[in-house]
C-alpha cells in the first residue's frame, strides 16, 4: 500500500502546465488536479465524447427529423432514427449529469475516496518481488522484501530502508548485505555528484526495529552527509546475499537540500462563506507556485476530504488557505470535531529535476477543529464560468436530442 509513488524521472507537460494555470487529482490521484480549470476542460471533453457522435456516416433522416417531422420517413426510418435519437439523448443526459456530479465540489475539496493513494503519505512504501542478482535474471524461488520509509525527502528528514529474504513458502532466509553505497545522481545542477557508504544491520539500532528478526535496515540523513547540498534523485544501491544465492537492490528517494518556505505559525479554522476553512502562515524564501495538501478525517478517525493550496506566492509571510467545500461536508456527514492531519507542501518548479522543492512535512494531527453543525454549512453545488459554460453545451446537447425525438414521435 505505497502512500508514495517512486520518481519517473522528467517532468511530463502536465506538470509545467500547472506552474502557469490556477488548479487532482484524479480523479486521480496525481498531478492532473494541479491543472483546477484545464482539469475541468479535460473531464468535460473526456464525459462528452461519449456524447457527441459524428454524423456524417448517419442516414440523412437523422439529422432533419425536427424540421420535416419525420414525414417523409418510412415506419423502418422512423423506428430507426427514433433508436439512434434515444441513444443520443441517453448519452448527453449521462454527460451532463456526470459532468455536474464531478464537479459539485471545487478541485481544491476533494472527497477522500477519490483520492485513496495521498491520504497517508508517510506509510513505507513496501515491495515484494522475485531475487534479482543484478542482470535481470529472477529467481522465483526467493522473494525479497523491501521498504523505505518515504520517497521525497525534505532537508532534515531522514530515510528507513529495509531488507529481508523469504522462500517461496514464506521461510525467513537469511541475507547479509555485502555493499551498500548512497549516490546523488548526475543532472544539470549536480554536475559531480556524491557518494556515500551505508551500513545495514539486524541488531535493533541504526534504524532496525528490531534485532536478530532477519530484516536487515539502515537510515540515510542526507542532512549529515557529503550529500547535504544535492538536490535531485540519491540512489541507494545494495549487493547482498540470501541463502546461497547473490543479488541486487536499488532504492531512489528525491531530496531537497534547503526549503522554499517554512510554517510560521499553528493552524486555524473557521467557518466562512458557507465552508470550512483552513488557515495556516508559512514564510516564503522562494517565490513561485506552492502546492499544499492536508487530510481531513472525521471524529471516528475515518478520512473523508483532501484539501489542497495551489496558487502563487510572493516572498515574506503568508497565510494560506485551504478549504473543506461546504457541500462536500453537507454530504459526506462527517462527525464533528475534525482531525487536520499529515500536512506536506512544496514549491513546484517549471523547468528541470527534481520538478519541486520541499517544504517540511507535518506529519500526525497538525489542528483538531471547532464543533459545527452540519446545517451551519452551505448545501449549494461550486460553480465557475467554466463549469457554467460546460453545463450550458452540455444541455444544449440534450434539448437538441429531445426536440428530434419530439419531432419523430410528432410525426407518426
Amino acid at each position: 500500500m505505497p502512500a508514495e509513488k517512486r520518481p519517473h524521472g522528467a517532468r511530463g507537460p502536465l506538470l509545467r502546465a500547472a506552474a502557469r494555470i490556477a488548479a487532482l487529482a484524479l480523479g486521480a490521484a496525481g498531478l492532473a488536479w494541479l491543472l483546477w480549470p484545464a482539469a475541468s476542460a479535460h473531464l468535460a471533453e473526456r464525459i462528452g465524447s461519449s456524447a457527441r457522435v459524428s454524423t456524417p456516416d448517419q442516414p440523412t433522416f437523422a439529422a432533419n427529423a425536427a424540421t420535416d417531422g419525420g414525414s417523409l420517413m418510412t415506419a423502418s426510418e422512423r423506428a430507426a432514427a427514433l433508436a439512434l435519437w434515444q441513444e443520443r439523448a441517453a448519452r448527453a443526459k449521462a454527460a451532463l449529469e456526470g459532468y455536474r456530479k464531478a464537479t459539485m465540489y471545487p478541485f481544491s475539496s476533494r472527497p477522500a475516496a477519490e483520492n485513496a493513494d495521498q491520504l497517508y503519505p508517510n506509510r513505507p512504501v513496501t515491495e515484494d518481488r522475485p531475487l534479482n542478482n543484478g542482470s535481470d535474471e529472477a529467481d522465483p524461488s526467493i522473494r525479497i522484501l523491501t521498504s523505505q520509509s518515504r520517497v521525497f525527502v525534505a532537508s532534515g528528514e531522514d530515510v528507513v530502508f529495509m531488507i529481508a529474504a523469504r522462500d517461496r513458502d514464506g521461510n525467513r532466509l537469511p541475507l547479509e548485505v555485502t555493499n551498500a553505497r548512497a549516490t546523488g545522481l548526475a543532472n544539470a545542477a549536480n554536475a559531480s555528484p556524491q557518494s556515500v557508504a551505508m551500513h545495514f544491520n539486524d541488531q535493533g539500532q541504526a534504524g532496525d526495529a528490531e534485532a536478530n528478526d532477519g530484516t536487515q535496515s539502515s537510515v540515510l540523513l542526507p542532512a549529515q552527509t557529503t550529500l547535504a547540498a544535492f538536490d535531485g534523485t540519491i540512489r541507494v544501491e545494495l549487493a547482498f546475499r540470501a541463502g546461497e544465492r547473490t543479488g541486487q537492490h536499488i532504492f531512489d528517494v528525491v531530496y531537497s537540500p534547503q526549503p522554499p518556505a517554512l510554517w510560521a505559525g499553528p493552524f486555524k479554522d473557521s467557518l466562512e462563506a458557507g465552508s470550512l476553512v483552513l488557515r495556516v502562515p508559512i514564510d516564503v524564501r522562494q517565490a513561485g507556485r506552492y502546492i499544499i495538501n492536508a487530510r481531513v478525517d472525521d471524529a471516528s478517525g475515518h478520512a473523508f476530504a483532501l484539501a489542497t493550496f495551489n496558487d502563487e506566492l510572493e516572498t515574506g509571510t503568508k497565510e494560506v488557505a485551504l478549504t473543506v467545500f461546504g457541500k462536500l461536508i453537507r454530504d459526506a456527514k462527517p462527525s464533528f470535531p475534525l482531525t487536520v492531519r499529515d500536512v506536506d507542501g512544496y514549491l513546484l518548479r517549471e523547468q528541470g529535476h527534481p520538478d519541486r522543492a520541499l517544504m517540511p512535512r507535518l506529519p500526525g494531527v497538525v489542528r483538531t477543529t471547532a464543533s459545527y453543525s452540519l446545517n451551519s454549512f452551505s448545501d449549494t453545488e461550486w460553480q465557475s464560468d467554466e463549469r457554467t459554460r460546460y453545463l450550458t453545451e452540455y444541455g444544449k446537447d440534450l434539448d437538441d436530442a429531445q426536440r428530434q425525438l419530439a419531432a419523430l414521435n410528432a410525426g407518426r
